[in-house]
């Protein structure tokens, strides 16, 4: 949803938990997906990538860039272009991630 509107909400089964990316629009664009199996993720100057379940092989460019990581886990990066290859690792049945790629206006 745009964040400039204001909204009311009431929880009808329990707790949740939001990943929410807030961006200028006049500035940057985001592009975010939940990822369920293996994927090229978007080439993205900056963004950020969070283990919700499973544990998830991210390859970089190079072997230097490349992380396994479990739930709760993730990371950041700006100012280089990235684009990172997802694979889910062992059984992958219950696999995800969230990830949002930040990408700067033409101006």
């Amino acid at each position: 949803f745009v964040g400039d509107v204001a909204l009311d909400a009431h929880l009808t089964g329990g707790a949740s938990t939001d990943f929410y990316v807030m961006v200028r629009r006049d500035r940057c664009l985001a592009d975010v997906r939940v990822v369920r199996a293996a994927a090229q993720l978007p080439d993205a100057p900056a963004g950020v990538v969070h283990v919700v379940a499973g544990r998830w092989l991210l390859a970089g460019a190079d072997a230097a860039s490349s992380a396994t990581l479990g739930p709760g886990e993730g990371l950041t990066w700006h100012d280089v272009r990235a684009a990172w290859m997802a694979t889910p690792q062992g059984d992958a049945g219950d696999a995800a991630l969230l990830f949002a790629g930040i990408d700067p206006v033409a101006r």
